[in-house]
């Protein structure tokens, strides 16, 4: 009886790491339209804010918003702010007509916290169905 042992790690790994740059990419860029979708829209600076840097060498994708307003829609302010912490009492600001508002603050919309959750599942099966792919 002959028996032949073939070392196919190499390659293995390379596909391997293939499907997790090809997941990385488009989870990240899902969670991205999910959050868009769910952003408050006034203007739609922060919602068009939104975007994905994924590096693939480290194997990381990042999805964030560069403006001060999307913590703010994130988390809440003041009397609203998610973690207890806001000022309590409300303040007065002037907007950019130079008009005068009293707030309490803002409630947290949490667009960025319900677009993960809603992409969660969708990712996990999504990472099973690239490696298969790869794999074949």
């Amino acid at each position: 009886m002959n028996i032949r042992l073939e070392n196919n790690s190499v390659a293995v790994k390379e596909i391997l790491e293939r499907g997790c740059e090809k997941w990385l990419e488009k989870t990240a860029e899902a969670i991205t339209q999910k959050v868009r979708q769910n952003t408050s829209v006034d203007t739609g600076e922060t919602r068009d804010g939104w975007e994905k840097i994924v590096n693939k060498d480290a194997g990381v994708a990042i999805v964030g918003n560069t403006l001060e307003n999307a913590v703010w829609e994130e988390f809440g302010t003041g009397e609203y702010a998610l973690s207890g912490d806001g000022r309590k009492g409300g303040w007065v600001y002037a907007d950019e007509k130079g008009g005068f508002h009293f707030t309490r603050g803002k409630p947290p919309k949490r667009a960025f916290h319900k677009a993960y959750l809603q992409c969660e599942n969708e990712a996990a099966l999504l990472a099973e169905k690239i490696i298969r792919e790869e794999l074949k």
